[in-house]
């Protein structure tokens, strides 16, 4: 069962990786979280792509998803290069989510050679729960849109690169947020709200 304590493991993590990536201004670059990580990102109509699918004789119900992981000496996530651009980054960042959040138990191993793959389609609740609660927390920092006020759903959309829907949670979710006064209550929070304070300031001006 995903428990309010397992949501504040997922948020904190979210929120350690924003710090040691360095980000430090919206949208989050999710190039900038991936090399921090080691992980790289590779489109599915790539060629290098194309290869590692045939060598490793990966599923064909791999290439249905929206993305997928794959580990062989090192992370790499693969995506769909057709799906819209925030829709791409919602979904690495879900990813991402998975590989930092250990999922492990859910690899698959690829016969012959020795690499390991993921696809969502395969894990269970608590673990899609634990990474869509992820994604949104990695991607739109509460307390940079609490002080930027930014708490509409288009706006969240089109300043974080949220796809539609995630943004009108977040939206949600702020709204909660704001009602509580849950800001800056945690040392993780305001390292983060550190970071961002050149970029909140030059918003201002």
């Amino acid at each position: 069962m995903y428990t309010y304590a397992n949501y504040k493991a997922v948020r904190d993590t979210a929120w350690e990786l924003l710090i040691s990536a360095g980000i430090s201004e919206l949208p989050v670059k999710i190039s900038q979280i991936t090399k921090s990580l080691g992980v790289t990102l590779m489109g599915y109509e790539n060629e290098e792509s194309r290869d590692i699918f045939e060598f490793c004789n990966l599923p064909p119900k791999l290439l249905d998803a929206d993305t997928f992981s794959l580990y062989t000496d090192k992370w790499r996530v693969f995506y769909n290069d057709q799906c819209e651009q925030n829709t791409i980054r919602y979904h690495i960042a879900r990813q991402i989510g998975h590989i930092v959040l250990r999922h492990e138990s859910t690899l698959h191993k690829v016969k012959w050679f020795n690499a390991y793959y993921f696809a969502e389609s395969e894990l269970n609740a608590d673990q899609m729960l634990a990474a869509k609660s992820f994604a949104p927390i990695l991607l739109s920092p509460a307390c940079v849109l609490w002080k930027l006020g930014v708490t509409e759903a288009e706006a969240i959309e089109i300043l974080c690169g949220l796809p539609p829907e995630q943004a009108q949670e977040r939206a949600e979710r702020m709204v909660t947020l704001i009602k509580r006064d849950s800001f800056l209550k945690h040392d993780l929070e305001k390292k983060i709200y550190k970071q961002f304070e050149k970029y909140l300031n030059n918003q201002g001006e």
